[in-house]
């Protein structure tokens, strides 16, 4: 299972994710899918809702991953993107 594998760093992990690995991809998703839910959750107050933004949000980076910066950080990399998917969303 990914648990038993060791722990990667975020930066060999996003290394990984952007030659098309899935299983790094699993990693970070299981990783920042809690954290970020229950950030949206908090200002959208709708678990579905916040659910689909995040879904979206991975699709998204998967679709992207070859353009992904490694040396930047990963999460605030998700959290800026799921800031601007709020907005987005109230617009």
């Amino acid at each position: 299972s990914l648990k038993q594998k060791r722990i990667k760093s975020e930066k060999t992990l996003v290394q990984l994710l952007k030659k098309g690995d899935v299983q790094a991809f699993e990693i970070l998703y299981e990783k920042y899918f809690p954290p970020v839910f229950y950030f949206l959750l908090k200002y959208l107050k709708d678990k579905i809702e916040a659910e689909e933004i995040v879904q979206c949000l991975f699709l998204k980076i998967w679709e992207k991953r070859q353009t992904l910066n490694e040396e930047l950080s990963f999460s605030s990399f998700l959290f800026r993107i799921a800031v601007n998917d709020i907005y987005n969303h109230i617009k």
